[in-house]
C-alpha cells in the first residue's frame, strides 16, 4: 500500500471503529454480554481476524454465515460440557469431541459453502465464552453477540471496500 493509502484507510478504519463502537452500546441487548459490561471489543476481534485471514469485501456472507455458525458451535460446547464426564478437566472431553465434529464438518462437508470459513466459526465459538452467552444462564447474550458479530462484519466489510478504493485511488 502506498503511503497515502494508509494514512486515509487508517483514518478510515479509526473512525468507523469509533462509529461502531458507539453503535453497538445503543443495541438493547448490549447490557447482557461480558457480565453486564457490555463488549464493544467484539468488533475488534472482528477486524483482527478479517484483516488476517487477508478477506475482503467480496467475502463478507461467508463471515457471517461462519461466524453465526460459531456462536451455534459454542452453545453446542457448552452443551456437551453439561453432560456426565464431558465437563471434566475443564471440559477437555467436551472441546475435543466439539471441535473435532465442527472442523471436519465445516472443512471438509461445507468448505465450499458460506458456511467454511473456520477462522470465523473460531472466532464465534471464542466469543461465546467470553462473552458469557450462554443458553442456560444467559439467552438473550447469544442474540446480543450474534447483533454484535453482524455489526462486527458490517464494520469489516466497510473497512475493506474502504481500502479497495484507496488501493485503486493512490497505487503503491
Amino acid at each position: 500500500m502506498s503511503k497515502k493509502t494508509v494514512i486515509y484507510w487508517s483514518i478510515w478504519v479509526s473512525l468507523l471503529s469509533a462509529l461502531f463502537n458507539w453503535l453497538v452500546g445503543l443495541v438493547p441487548t448490549y447490557k447482557y454480554l461480558a457480565n453486564g459490561a457490555g463488549a464493544p471489543w467484539i468488533l475488534f476481534v472482528c477486524l483482527a481476524v478479517f484483516f488476517a485471514g487477508g478477506f475482503g469485501s467480496k467475502d463478507m456472507v461467508p463471515v457471517i454465515c461462519s461466524m453465526m455458525a460459531g456462536v451455534f458451535w459454542g452453545q453446542v460446547d457448552l452443551l456437551l460440557m453439561q453432560l456426565p464426564g464431558f465437563g471434566q478437566l475443564s471440559g477437555f472431553l467436551a472441546i475435543v469431541v466439539g471441535t473435532a465434529i465442527t472442523m471436519i464438518l465445516h472443512i471438509h462437508y461445507l468448505g465450499k459453502t458460506p458456511f467454511g470459513v473456520v477462522p470465523f466459526i473460531f472466532a464465534g465459538v471464542c466469543l461465546t465464552f467470553a462473552t458469557g452467552a450462554h443458553y442456560t444462564a444467559n439467552p438473550m447474550g447469544i442474540l446480543g453477540l450474534a447483533i454484535n458479530l453482524v455489526m462486527g462484519a458490517i464494520l469489516c466489510g466497510l473497512c475493506a471496500v474502504g481500502q479497495e478504493y484507496l488501493i485503486k485511488k493512490y497505487p503503491a
